[in-house]
């Protein structure tokens, strides 16, 4: 006989069901609520899980870089040679001491042809000129005489690494603009929020007072291809963050299609998100790529600097004085001397 409720030895420890447990499928309905929770509770643990691992995946790839042991296996990018022509184009005075001060210095000691072309003098940097004229609010004439330090800076920078000033050229265009000449002021004049000029205020620029086209722009880089017959043309890379240095790229790209030219082209990255990483002066490290930015229309290759050249480029960096005022960009300009520059050899 069997008690109401009570378990008998020997059998299962389930409770048995009562006049007063409801019964679905045979089972009580408490069972099945319980089943049904915990099954739930098992999907939602895999849903979390598979974001947390997509959202890492996401944030690896977005901002992560290759990893340094990878970089000693990039290619190396080819010694310079004698004779050889080599035009550096780069969108601010600082940006090819930045991305190719080694190479640079390494290419005059092999008595290569260097030529250096600024497209703008980097008169529209607030913070800069803010702190080198002590004020808020900067004139239009404190952003131009700001001009003209930064291309002292160059010119000072570059001797160091053993550029002479016969070699360098400034376009004077405007600083946060050719992006938007590339795009909305191709043969219609922009006007800089800065200098407040809608022509080249410099009097040391390739072409004094020139209007600030697209058109322009691309027909004095143009014109510079074909004086100067490269073999090799470096410029910013067309994913830079920074719209000057992914503009310049497109103007020289276009240029040199319109030359008919066929040098060896190579980009640098200077605005990355996380880039470079680590961040700040590492010469212990390698400069390594954004894994995002790995593609298959180009390679990334390194050039090796040894530490006589990794100190001659961080001096020569120390020169900027109205760049390395500013901390982060302090900061980012000495996260550039490291084991190795970087460049990405274009197939086009």
């Amino acid at each position: 006989m069997r008690t109401h409720g009570v378990r008998e030895v020997g059998r299962s420890s389930r409770p048995t069901p009562t006049i007063f447990d409801e019964v679905m499928d045979g089972k009580p309905i408490y069972m099945n609520k319980y089943k049904s929770i915990s099954r739930r509770r098992h999907y939602l643990i895999i849903f979390i899980s598979l974001v947390l691992a997509w959202g890492a995946f996401w944030i690896y790839r977005e901002y992560q870089t290759i990893p340094q042991y990878v970089i000693p296996a990039l290619p190396n990018m080819e010694m310079p040679k004698e004779s050889q022509t080599i035009l550096v184009f780069a969108p601010h005075c600082d940006d090819e001491t930045i991305a190719a001060g080694g190479y640079i210095n390494k290419a005059l000691n092999a008595e290569a042809n260097v030529k250096v072309i600024l497209a703008t003098n980097g008169d529209g940097h607030y913070a800069g000129t803010a702190e080198e004229f002590n004020k808020i609010y900067p004139s239009s004439s404190n952003y131009i005489d700001s001009g003209y330090d930064r291309q002292k800076e160059t010119v000072s920078a570059l001797s160091l690494i053993g550029l002479d000033k016969s070699n360098i050229t400034f376009l004077g265009f405007p600083d946060q603009g050719t992006k938007l000449m590339l795009t909305k002021y191709w043969d219609k004049a922009y006007k800089s929020p800065f200098t407040e000029d809608t022509r080249s205020p410099y009097s040391n620029s390739y072409h004094p007072n020139q209007e600030y086209t697209g058109a322009n722009m691309e027909n004095d880089i143009y014109e510079l291809l074909v004086k100067y017959q490269p073999s090799i043309v470096i410029v910013s890379n067309p994913d830079d963050k920074h719209p000057d240095h992914a503009a310049l790229y497109e103007y020289v790209y276009r240029a040199i299609q319109k030359s008919g030219l066929k040098p060896d082209l190579y980009t640098y990255l200077v605005h990355y998100d996380y880039f470079p990483y680590p961040s700040g002066l590492r010469k212990d490290k390698y400069l390594s790529p954004p894994l995002k930015l790995v593609g298959f229309n180009g390679i990334w290759h390194k050039f090796d600097l040894d530490t006589e050249t990794e100190n001659l480029k961080q001096a020569a960096l120390e020169r900027y004085k109205s760049q390395i005022k500013v901390p982060f960009l302090h900061k980012l300009m000495l996260g550039f001397v490291r084991k190795n520059e970087l460049f990405y050899k274009v197939n086009y």
